[in-house]
């Protein structure tokens, strides 16, 4: 005989044998009545008018923002702070939003069900450059007249409007978060709170002025912090080698070049427009250096020994070595000023010189260089006044020639042609170059009167708190370590229109800053009380009023007041002290990986400086999004794909109308990581097939509920089918599996686990194993004792104690790994014979009954054999035999169970309770 599967199943555990009742119709009868079907108004799919309906109306509702306000409630939680670190508020949202927001709500949405209150407060960077430029292209006619104060009204203006739409977009894609109560680094408030920060910084000595070389964008005419640059790989420099007569040499040296007369230093340098700068050349004490003599030019050249067969290859020349000697007695040594040949300029040692490229002596002008600057101060050189203004040309204190002309441009060609005698080789040089990640323009070094943050007195103490703090993937931990170690003082002052000013006035006389407490606190009741123009609308003496005059005997002193703001990074950077609950710390935050250099480091930066701590307890670092060629996504290009276009499509692009499920199923799926996220049509696709997968089953289970009443449901394990408590252990399982990954912030993991739990152990095994008992009537009675799995899967945590002691059975174990074999066998069977469709339902109703292998079985027939334990004891064998059935369709549940075509089968006919031999079917 053979047994239906969950037949199969019931005899192993209950040892129950059907009773045969075959009852013939005697009149026609209907059985839908008698059917159970699953029925449900849930769509297989939604059109993409429907998803935006049904998305508008979510949104409209402000159902998330109920569930935010209702969880900050929940007094009993303990609380988990996730901090926002704030996009930019200077256009439209991009993809790289779309990742950002949508990981963070996912670690929302998993701590809140997993039994945290959660504190998201998302806010915006609205100061700073961008801004500023956009608002001057809108009237670009007007823009050089534009006073300070109407750029700040104006960029005021666009920044809030731009907020609004970022924000709508947020909500859009289903964001929790606390909207009402977001931050702005434009608000009075906040500002406040950053003045009082840089005036306790400033009164720890941590903040300073001085006068040193700093990143300078012509472009834009202020200065940059490290984390404004981007490097351009593909930047062209002039390269050259150039000769300088050296001055003055020992005489143990001249005695020994006597036939070989002015000698010259050889430099090789890719900053030409620097060279009028020079101050000096700098070498290696540690390294040996020679005079070689150049036969074809019949010239003597300075250079590092090891460096003279590179030197010999870039000129196509033979350079015979005439003396050699220890780099120390380069200190001896001076050599004529490129430019100004009346002026003598000295050798000085220095650690930075490498003998990787170029002669290992290096031209060094203090002005326009990090390392050179450090040397000249080691040396007490005085700064000469720096030859490039801030449109980076060159000034009056330059030679008449070079006057105005642009130092990258024509002034560098002006050197070279000034040059030309001296110049040894010239070609063009691509090497990696710093850019305005702005403007996208080359900067370069000038020096200028900035402020500072002091990160040299921090950086050791910031290393350590950094040992303490969670970075997801790891090994970004030890980059953001070489990226503090290798700080230098943050330049934390710009000279523009729109932000927060830097509190400082300066004498008239001496032009000396003047920063104190009591006309900083006064600034910020301005701020309080007339607004954040305060500083640019309010004349010197109502910032410094006589009562402050007195009280700081300043009496008649005049000041004017300064007109640097204070950089963009340390207004975000602060946001942990403006925004977050005390002890201001956050248990994570989540940027992409660019932050290491921007908003984590300047985070960190601020909250050492201030209290000695790291401002986080954990970080986890996103990718960048790129187009489907590993490009970086440009509107010059063509290449960019928008959020708005994978939710309503694009016609332009060639996007249908995925929807928000798909974009939050991208980004769980794809976008954790700390490589680029490729946006390609085909991730779509699968993302967008994966939700439709998950939409099926959900589909056949909510039809399944239609008379379902939860109130009368009972969890008792005694009261459950054992397939059914074999599916919640299954079900516990893979509830650990995922809270294990989201715990780890692996939410591809997630996703995966999901689809596979979904489409294999649900759809695969429970709802094939048991959608055969649905044509019962009165499935309310059977789902009293069925958890289903779209109910457990929220409640798993609460039940799987319950559960736990009795899934563990050893008969539902070797039943399952029955079942496994059967299906794999019927899957062999199927290959080999012809008739797919018939065969479809044969394989459903298939019986089986454990017996002795018939000695006339047919050798071509399928024999499967293996084992099953069916206690803890028991050991037995077994075969199963794949045969055609004799048995007909059943005309009601259309199984083949009935003997013949006209009688319900065993089972229909006990359901619908009429006496098989008189029932009939027309």
């Amino acid at each position: 005989m053979f047994l239906s599967r969950k037949s199969l199943i019931q005899k192993f555990i209950s040892k129950h044998k059907n009773v045969q009742h075959f009852l013939r119709l005697q009149s026609t009868i209907s059985y839908k009545s008698t059917l159970l079907l699953p029925q449900t108004k849930f769509p297989h799919k939604v059109t993409a008018a429907n998803r935006r309906e049904r998305d508008r109306k979510i949104e409209n509702d402000g159902k998330f923002e109920k569930i935010y306000k209702w969880q900050e409630s929940l007094s009993n939680r303990s609380q988990f702070v996730l901090h926002d670190g704030p996009p930019y508020a200077n256009g439209d949202v991009h993809i790289g939003h779309a990742v950002n927001k949508i990981l963070k709500d996912i670690t929302v949405r998993y701590q809140l069900l997993n039994g945290k209150k959660v504190r998201y407060i998302p806010g915006w960077d609205c100061h700073g450059l961008p801004i500023e430029l956009k608002v001057l292209k809108e009237n670009q006619a007007a823009a050089y007249e534009a006073s300070k104060i109407d750029i700040r009204k104006r960029a005021y203006t666009f920044s809030q409007k731009t907020k609004e739409k970022q924000m709508a977009s947020f909500k859009n894609w289903g964001i929790l978060a606390d909207w009402e109560n977001s931050y702005y680094t434009c608000n009075p408030d906040y500002i406040i709170k950053q003045l009082n920060m840089f005036q306790q910084l400033y009164e720890k000595e941590l903040i300073f002025r001085d006068y040193k070389p700093v990143f300078w964008s012509p472009h834009n005419r202020t200065s940059l912090a490290e984390a404004e640059l981007e490097y351009n790989t593909n930047h062209i420099s002039p390269s050259v080698y150039v000769k300088f007569a050296i001055h003055q040499y020992p005489d143990a040296l001249k005695s020994k070049l006597e036939k070989f007369p002015d000698p010259k230093v050889v430099i090789w340098t890719t900053t030409p427009w620097s060279l009028p700068a020079n101050q000096a050349v700098c070498y290696s004490p540690d390294k040996k250096y020679c005079f070689a003599f150049c036969k074809e030019r019949k010239e003597t050249y300075l250079v590092a020994e090891v460096m003279l067969p590179l030197l010999e290859k870039t000129l196509n020349l033979e350079l015979r070595i005439l003396e050699t000697f220890e780099g120390s007695l380069l200190k001896e040594f001076t050599y004529v000023h490129p430019i100004n040949k009346n002026h003598h300029c000295m050798f000085l040692a220095s650690s930075h010189v490498t003998m990787d490229k170029g002669t290992g002596l290096v031209h060094s002008a203090p002005n326009h260089g990090l390392e050179d600057y450090t040397v000249a101060r080691k040396y007490n050189l005085s700064l000469d006044p720096c030859l490039v203004d801030e449109e980076g040309c060159y000034n009056n204190h330059t030679i008449p020639e070079l006057k105005g002309k642009e130092a990258l441009q024509s002034g560098s060609q002006k050197v070279l042609d000034l040059l030309a005698d001296d110049i040894l080789h010239r070609e063009d040089y691509k090497h990696s170059y710093p850019y305005d990640w702005r403007s996208k323009t080359p900067v370069i070094i000038r020096s200028c009167h900035q402020w500072f943050i002091n990160v040299q007195s921090i950086k050791e103490k910031a290393l350590e708190c950094l040992e303490n703090v969670n970075v997801i993937p790891d090994h970004l931990k030890k980059v953001f370590s070489a990226q503090i170690e290798s700080s230098p003082q943050w330049c934390i002052s710009r000279q523009r229109a729109w932000g927060i000013p830097i509190p400082a006035f300066y004498s008239d006389e001496t032009s000396h800053p003047l920063v104190h407490r009591s006309l900083t606190d006064h600034l910020c009741s301005l701020i309080q009380s007339h607004g954040i123009h305060s500083w640019w609308e309010k004349e010197v003496n109502e910032l410094i009023p006589t009562n402050l005059r007195n009280e700081l005997n300043l009496k008649e002193a005049q000041f004017k007041k300064g007109s640097d703001i204070m950089d963009i990074w340390l207004d975000s950077g602060i946001s942990w002290k403006c925004v977050l609950p005390d002890p201001q710390v956050s248990d994570v935050c989540i940027e992409g990986v660019d932050q290491v250099r921007g908003w984590f480091n300047s985070s960190l930066l601020t909250s050492v400086a201030l209290r000695g701590q790291a401002p986080y307890k954990s970080l986890v670092l996103h990718g960048f999004t790129t187009d489907s060629e590993g490009r970086k996504m440009s509107k010059s290009e063509g290449n960019v794909i928008s959020p708005e276009d994978i939710i309503s499509g694009s016609k332009k692009s060639g996007i249908p109308a995925y929807g928000i499920d798909v974009l939050r199923w991208f980004v769980a799926s794809h976008a954790c990581q700390s490589e680029n996220i490729a946006v390609k049509m085909q991730i779509l696709e699968d993302c967008s097939q994966s939700i439709n997968k998950v939409r099926n089953v959900l589909k056949f289970l909510l039809g399944s509920l239609h008379q379902y009443d939860p109130s009368k449901v009972s969890t008792v394990p005694s009261e459950l089918l054992p397939l059914d408590l074999f599916m919640l252990h299954k079900l516990q399982k893979f509830a650990q599996k995922i809270n294990k990954h989201y715990s780890l912030v692996q939410y591809k993991n997630v996703a995966k686990e999901i689809l596979n739990f979904v489409t294999n152990d649900v759809s695969s095994f429970y709802c094939h194993l048991v959608k055969d008992s649905y044509p019962w009537p009165n499935l309310d009675k059977l789902l009293q004792n069925n958890p289903l799995p779209t109910s457990v899967l929220l409640a798993n945590e609460i039940r799987e104690t319950i559960l736990k002691a009795d899934v563990k059975t050893p008969h539902m174990k070797a039943i399952i790994s029955c079942s496994s074999e059967l299906s794999e066998a019927l899957k062999e069977l199927n290959g080999r014979l012809n008739d797919n469709s018939g065969l479809t339902e044969f394989f459903q109703v298939s019986e089986v009954e454990f017996a002795e292998c018939p000695s006339h079985l047919l050798e071509d027939s399928l024999l499967l054999k293996g084992n099953i334990d069916l206690n803890t004891t028991e050991h037995e064998q077994f075969s199963v035999a794949f045969l055609p059935t004799k048995l007909e369709k059943c005309p009601r549940c259309r199984l083949y169970s009935s003997n013949s075509e006209s009688t319900l089968c065993d089972r229909c006919a006990n359901v619908v309770s009429i006496p098989s031999k008189q029932s009939s079917v027309v």
